[in-house]
């Protein structure tokens, strides 16, 4: 049995890449790295994900964390060599220059492309991988100068999901938004509902913790702990991992007793929600 508490992560893949100010679709230069990996290879390397003084977050749990130092880095890096190997930078380098290093699930295997613009304080990094509907673990790491790095405040990580997949996660927003938000606040819209964080469609069912924005509440202190199958999972009061599956929305420990989510799947989840 494996415990997850939330704020642990797992690892995932490295891009590495030379940032500049530039315009939003701009390729990016200097890509090095980029792959996808199982969540199950990287389960174990953990690192604390607050390691950083600085961090971003995207809208479906992607993540960055801004390394202004060596020391941050070579920490960081040592974690991460258990996954894959990182390019090495030494003190002169964060004289003039900051490293981010990103984290989410995309949906791909193998190779990844990516893309990336800096507008404003707003980072926006673009990934493509291969056409299918299983997520995978990503990390992106990417060199930025220390006026870059000290301008960004944002973070939006765009991916080339198939329309499938897409449609999916529209439709479980909806129902969401037709079931839960609405009886209580009729002015909520679709753009109250997100997926934060998305953690994988299985069999097409779609798995997330289900936000609804500013009816949602503040993001509380106090974890409940919830046993389902051989993985305990550790999560905020109030933001259960749910499931939506034809319409309908339960918590996966329902899921998981209707068989809509197997064994594998719940390890997988968990492997997800541990990164994210």
């Amino acid at each position: 049995m494996r415990k997850m508490m939330v704020g642990a992560v797992a690892v995932a893949l490295v891009l590495s890449m030379a940032l500049c100010a530039a315009a939003c679709g701009d390729e990016a230069e200097g890509v090095v790295f980029a792959k996808a990996y199982d969540g199950a290879q990287l389960a174990d390397a953990g690192f604390d994900r607050h390691a950083c003084d600085k961090a971003l977050q995207g809208d479906e749990g992607d993540f960055a964390m801004i390394c202004e130092s060596a020391e941050e880095y070579e920490k960081l890096r040592e974690d991460l060599s258990k996954a894959v190997e990182m390019k090495s930078y030494g003190d002169a380098f964060f004289e003039q220059n900051s490293i981010a290093v990103l984290f989410g699930l995309c949906s791909g295997a193998g190779d990844l492309d990516a893309k990336y613009s800096i507008v404003g304080d707003a980072l926006t990094v673009e990934l493509n991988g291969s056409d299918e509907l299983r997520q995978r673990q990503y990390c992106v790491v990417l060199e930025l100068t220390k006026q870059e790095s000290s301008a960004v405040k944002t973070l939006s990580v765009a991916k080339n999901a198939p329309q499938a997949l897409d449609d999916l996660k529209t439709s479980a927003r909806q129902d969401r938004l037709e079931k839960f938000v609405l009886p209580e606040h009729a002015d909520a819209t679709i753009e109250d509902v997100t997926l934060a964080p998305f953690l994988g469609v299985f069999d097409g069912a779609v798995v997330a913790v289900f936000y609804h924005g500013q009816y949602h509440g503040v993001w509380p202190d106090v974890l409940e702990e919830t046993t389902i199958g051989d993985v305990t999972f550790s999560w905020p009061k109030g933001y259960p991992i749910e499931v939506w599956k034809d319409g309908e929305i339960c918590e996966l420990s329902e899921a998981y007793e209707k068989d809509i989510v197997t064994d594998d799947d719940l390890q997988e989840i968990f492997d997800n929600y541990t990164l994210l």
